[in-house]
């Protein structure tokens, strides 16, 4: 197995707006960054220790429809960006059932049958009638309170819309610099409310899991090293308290 050294995936333009902003006009249409994978997110809803609606902060929201995903499962939904690019084209799209199946989908394997593309349940493999998942999950107060280009290291985002149960940084960190780790980290931690969860995914750059780790840990966090869900399967049994606050990593490509 080849190792890298964690280094090597840093971007020195990870914080710069106008190069996400044309990032995100080259990639608009790229279903990676529209539909992102929400296991991680509902699995985190159903074991946090707080009464629905909870209020979620979707940190680096990109083009993603999981704000409206968030929202829709009947919780309270700030997503912000850096990229105006990225705000503009969430605001100006109208997200539909379809595109909210789409996005749960992402929970299942995916297969085209006869054409059409087709939802299988990643242990028993077999068909699943996905727009009647997608109804189970249904929550009338939910709403996406805000979807605005903020930092999240701008201490204006907490005097804007306070703290927060849950803080959703999916790839966030994945290219960031030192710095920026250690800096968004101690955001995080001050978004947080006691007993809430960071979600902090990452789809490539494991090598970079240790300093990640010992960055969230530096900054208060209590860190939960397993996923909830680890190829389909929960695997953290862990009791949750409303003192402290918990930093979740997954790294979704295993």
């Amino acid at each position: 197995m080849t190792h890298h050294n964690a280094d090597e995936h840093f971007n020195n333009k990870w914080d710069n707006a106008s190069w996400w902003d044309e990032f995100y006009d080259k990639n608009k249409d790229d279903t990676l960054n529209i539909d992102r994978d929400p296991r991680y997110l509902i699995k985190t809803i159903e074991k946090i220790n707080r009464r629905p609606p909870l209020k979620i902060l979707d940190a680096g929201t990109g083009i993603s429809t999981l704000p409206e995903f968030a929202a829709y499962l009947g919780h309270h939904v700030v997503a912000v960006d850096i990229s105006p690019k990225a705000i503009e084209t969430g605001k100006t799209r109208k997200v539909t059932e379809k595109d909210l199946m789409r996005c749960l989908g992402e929970s299942y394997s995916c297969r085209y049958f006869q054409g059409k593309r087709e939802y299988l349940d990643r242990e028993t493999k077999k068909p699943v009638d996905i727009r009647m998942e997608l109804n189970k999950l249904f929550h009338p107060w939910g709403e996406l309170v805000a979807r605005e280009v903020m930092d999240w290291n701008d201490s204006a985002l907490i005097e804007k819309q306070g703290t927060f149960d849950i803080v959703l940084n999916q790839n966030g960190l994945r290219a960031a610099s030192p710095e920026l780790i250690t800096k968004s980290f101690q955001s995080f931690y001050r978004l947080l409310n006691p007993g809430g969860i960071l979600i902090e995914t990452n789809i490539i750059a494991l090598d970079r899991l240790e300093r990640l780790e010992q960055q969230a840990i530096a900054a208060g966090f209590r860190v939960l090293t397993e996923s909830w869900v680890v190829f389909g399967i929960e695997s953290l049994k862990v009791e949750l308290n409303d003192t402290e606050k918990y930093a979740l990593f997954g790294w979704p490509t295993g």
